[in-house]
C-alpha cells in the first residue's frame, strides 16, 4: 500500500489522504491481524480523512461479484475468507472515496459498469489526491529487487537533528563516544570468569555499567540490561541541556526504539524458570515485562514522562533507520511534536549463542552493545535557538528478493539521491553497518563502487565497538554527528548511512550536516 496525505486545494484546512492498492490478495484460509483494506479503515479514523486508489490486480476489489461463501472443512466451517467487496462498501459508508484505475480495468477486459456502486474511475497516472502540497508518502509494495517503504518529506519540510546521546563501548554519555569516535579506539576486552558461557570470550561492553548502580536502586530491581541501557541513554539525552528536556518530554513528545528482540537473555530466563520450577508458574513475575520487546522504550517513557506515542520497532542491523523513518511519519502526521528515536541492543550469552548459530560460521567481529537516541523535531525556520546539528534528507528502506543483496541495496542508494536531490559529490562521510558475512561484502562493494572518485571519511565502526546488532544504524548516525562537530569544514556537507541485515533488511539515510 503506498499513502499520501495533502492539505485541501487551495484552503489549506482540509486534510484527506491517498492510499494505493496495487496488488490483490491471493487468499487464505485466515488473515494474520489484518489486510490492507482492513488497515484503511483504521487510517481513515486517524487521519481524518481518505482516498483509496485501485491499481493493477486490485482493480477487481471494486467489481461486482457474489459474497464469498463460507468454507465447509469436514465438520468444520470457515468464514473468515476476505471478502474485499464488503470492506470496500464498508469503507465507503466512512466517507473513503474509492478510484479504480482505468488501465488496471482495461487489462483484466473490465468496463466501468461492472464497478460497485459509489466506486468510480481515475485515468491511469492521475493521483486523486496528489498536489504540490504532499506532505509524506509510504510505500510497501516491491519494485523491482527491493521492496521500498519510504518516507519522503515533500513539501511540510524535512525534520531536523537537535540533540544525541549514546551509551557505548566508550562509556557513558555523548562525549565519551565523541572521543572515542575521533581516536578511532578499539574496545574490546576480555570477558570476566575462568570460562566463558558464551561462543567466545570476548566482547565490546559498556564499561563498568550496572544497572543499579548507573540509575539507583529505585525501579531497577528487576530492570534488564537492554532497558538500564535504554533509560540511561534517553536520560543522558534529556539532561544534556534545559532545552532538550523542555522540548524531548511531556504531553507532545514520542518515543521510537529500534531492537532486535528486545532482550534474548530475559525471555530465555523466564522460560527456563518456567520449566525447571517446582510448578510452571513459580517465577517472579515483576521479571516479566522484560520478556516483552517493547519494554524498554516502556520504561523509558514511565522514567521520564514521555506522554506522546512510544514504538518499538524490531528491524535487526537496520531498526535505528527504521525507528528514523517512523519518527519523520510522526511529526509529518502532527502526532508528536518532537521524538526521542534511537536503538538498543545488549550483550548476553543468550544473544551471543544466538549469532554464533545463525551466522555462516565464518569468524566476525566481537559482539557488542549500547543505545544511541537522537532528538528530532520539526525544522523550525523561525526559532533561532533551535540547534540543529543534522537534517534529515532522506530514509530508504527496503527487502532482499531474490538473494540479491547489492541489487537491493543499490537501489535504496539510488532512490534516497534521486528523491532528495543530492548529488554524491556533496557526501564528505558515511558510516556502513559492517554485517558479518555475504551481506557485509555486498554493502562494502556497493558503497565502494557509488563513492567511486569521492572524497568521504568511512566511519564505519565495527573494528571499534563490535557488532552491535539493532544499535548499528543509531552508532553509525551519532557517529556522523560526533564527526561533524569535530571537523568543521564538512557543515553543509552530506552524510551517508548503509545498513544490511542477514534477515533480508537493507537501508541508507542522508543527512545534511550542520
Amino acid at each position: 500500500m503506498t499513502a499520501g496525505g495533502r492539505t485541501g486545494e487551495g484552503t489549506g484546512t482540509t486534510r484527506r489522504t491517498l492510499a494505493v492498492v496495487e496488488k490483490a490478495y491471493r487468499g487464505a484460509l485466515e488473515k494474520q491481524f489484518f489486510d490492507a483494506l482492513y488497515l484503511a479503515v483504521e487510517l481513515n479514523r486517524q487521519l481524518g480523512g481518505l482516498d483509496v486508489l485501485l491499481r493493477g490486480r486490485a482493480v477487481t476489489y471494486g467489481v461486482r461479484a457474489q459474497p464469498v461463501p463460507a468454507l465447509r472443512i469436514g465438520s468444520r466451517t470457515v468464514d473468515t475468507l476476505t471478502d474485499p467487496r464488503r470492506d470496500l462498501r464498508t469503507l465507503m459508508d466512512a466517507g473513503v472515496r474509492v478510484h479504480a484505475e482505468e488501465s488496471g480495468l482495461a487489462a483484466h477486459g473490465l468496463s466501468a459498469d461492472r464497478l460497485l456502486d459509489g466506486v468510480l474511475t481515475a485515468p491511469t497516472g492521475a493521483w486523486p489526491c496528489a498536489g504540490p502540497s504532499t506532505e509524506w508518502s509510504v510505500t510497501c509494495e516491491p519494485k523491482g529487487s527491493v521492496a521500498d517503504m519510504t518516507t519522503t518529506a515533500t513539501g511540510a519540510g524535512r525534520p531536523v537533528i537537535t540533540a544525541w546521546s549514546a551509551v557505548s563501548p566508550f562509556g557513558i554519555g555523548r562525549t565519551a563516544f565523541a572521543e572515542g569516535v575521533r581516536e578511532r579506539r578499539p574496545t574490546v576486552s576480555v570477558l570476566p570468569g575462568a570460562e566463558p558461557a558464551g561462543p567466545r570470550d570476548d566482547a565490546c561492553v559498556v564499561p563498568d555499567f550496572e544497572v543499579r548502580a548507573v540509575l539507583g536502586k529505585k525501579g531497577t530491581r528487576s530492570m534488564d540490561r537492554v532497558t538500564g541501557l535504554a533509560v540511561t541513554a534517553v536520560g543522558a539525552l534529556l539532561d544534556d541541556t534545559e532545552r532538550s528536556r523542555a522540548v524531548g518530554t511531556g504531553e507532545g513528545a514520542a518515543l521510537a526504539l529500534g531492537t532486535t528482540t528486545g532482550s534474548a537473555q530475559s525471555m530465555m530466563d523466564f522460560t527456563r524458570d518456567s520449566l525447571t520450577g517446582e510448578q510452571p508458574f513459580f517465577v517472579d513475575p515483576a521479571r516479566f515485562p522484560n520478556t516483552v520487546m517493547n519494554c524498554a522504550a516502556g520504561q523509558s517513557a514511565i522514567w521520564y514522562q514521555l506522554k506522546g506515542p512510544n514504538t518499538t520497532i524490531a528491524g535487526g542491523r537496520a531498526a535505528g533507520l527504521h525507528a528514523l523513518n517512523y519518527s519523520r511519519r510522526l511529526l509529518a502526521a502532527g502526532r508528536a511534536q518532537t521524538v526521542l528515536c534511537g536503538a538498543a541492543e545488549e550483550y548476553s550469552t543468550a544473544r551471543a549463542w544466538l549469532e554464533h548459530h545463525s551466522g555462516d560460521g565464518a569468524p566476525g567481529a566481537p559482539l557488542g552493545e549500547g543505545c544511541a537516541v537522537l532528538l528530532v523535531e520539526p525544522a523550525a525556520g523561525e526559532d533561532a535557538g533551535q540547534p540543529v546539528l543534522a537534517e534529515i534528507l532522506a530514509v530508504e528502506l527496503g527487502v532482499v528478493l531474490r538473494d540479491d543483496v547489492a541489487g537491493s541495496l543499490t537501489a535504496c542508494l539510488r532512490g534516497a539521491l534521486r528523491r532528495s536531490g543530492v548529488d554524491l559529490a556533496e557526501i564528505a562521510v558515511f558510516a556502513r553497518s559492517g554485517a558479518p558475512g555475504a551481506e557485509g561484502d555486498a554493502e562494502t562493494a556497493v558503497v565502494g563502487e557509488l563513492l567511486a572518485g569521492v572524497e568521504a571519511v568511512d566511519l564505519t565502526q565495527v573494528a571499534l565497538i563490535g557488532d552491535t546488532g539493532a544499535a548499528s544504524a543509531a552508532f553509525q548516525t551519532a557517529a556522523l554527528l560526533a564527526h561533524a562537530e569535530d571537523d568543521r569544514a564538512v557543515a553543509g556537507k552530506v552524510g551517508l548511512v548503509t545498513s544490511v541485515d542477514r534477515t533480508g533488511t537493507v537501508g541508507c539515510a542522508l543527512l545534511r550536516l550542520r
